[in-house]
């Protein structure tokens, strides 16, 4: 990766918040009981008992997220957009603009989230293993609140600056990218090209990339990016 478009002070704090709630966590696991409560009901009461060693799928869920993040970084460091017609230096800058922009969000929105999966995680399994049971739902509660919070917040600073950044090109009589108009359906917000090769393409609106739907691959990666979120969300649900 060039450090063109990323923070190398967010990167360090990511990786920082994920080996220090591990580490934390390794510290408290071998003062914990070898059988104490690791799932609730919607009455807050513990309906399973296991052992502390399954709290880990909070360190696993840190190291995704991290991983997932650095993944898609090195993406975009590595993407040359398609200049379009009538391109020149201001198109240049600000596409820069948006490209640094999609990569500093998207670092400070995972380690926003991560923040509070950490706190959270050291919290239960301390509640878990002294029996305060109340307070483990208080905890769920506002960690989903917190996480809630952190997308909006994202989402308005996303909307703000691609605002912005379009408001730019027009004043500058310049296109957003490169791909044909009549290739955008839906007012822009799917990409629907079967003769593109491309699969990732840049937003026609605001920063970052969507996928060619035309493209079977497209697919494919979609539902590999989902899978993980549909195996969690199964794996609470039959537990």
């Amino acid at each position: 990766m060039t450090g063109r478009l990323y923070s190398r002070l967010l990167e360090a704090a990511h990786l920082g918040v994920v080996v220090g709630a591990c580490v934390a966590f390794a510290a408290m696991v071998g003062d914990m009981p070898a059988r104490l409560p690791v799932h609730w009901g919607l009455d807050g009461r513990p309906d399973r008992w296991g052992s502390p060693h399954e709290f880990w799928i909070f360190g696993g869920v840190l190291w995704f997220d991290l991983l997932v993040a650095w993944a898609s970084l090195a993406v975009m460091s590595r993407w040359t957009p398609d200049r379009p017609e009538g391109a020149d230096a201001r198109w240049d800058a600000l596409d820069a603009q948006r490209r640094r922009a999609a990569a500093r969000g998207l670092q400070g929105l995972m380690l926003g989230l991560d923040v509070p999966i950490a706190v959270a995680w050291l919290l239960i399994a301390r509640q878990a293993a002294t029996g305060a049971h109340r307070e483990v739902t208080a905890t769920v509660i506002a960690l989903i609140v917190v996480v809630v919070a952190v997308i909006a917040v994202f989402l308005a600073i996303y909307v703000r600056s691609a605002r912005r950044i379009e408001r730019a090109l027009a004043a500058a009589g310049l296109p957003a990218t490169a791909k044909r108009p009549e290739d955008w359906r839906w007012g822009g917000a799917i990409y629907y090209a079967p003769d593109d090769p491309d699969v990732w393409v840049e937003k026609r609106f605001g920063f970052g990339w969507t996928l060619n739907f035309a493209r079977p691959a497209a697919w494919a990666l979609l539902a590999v990016l989902l899978l993980p979120g549909v195996v969690v969300a199964l794996l609470v649900w039959l537990t």
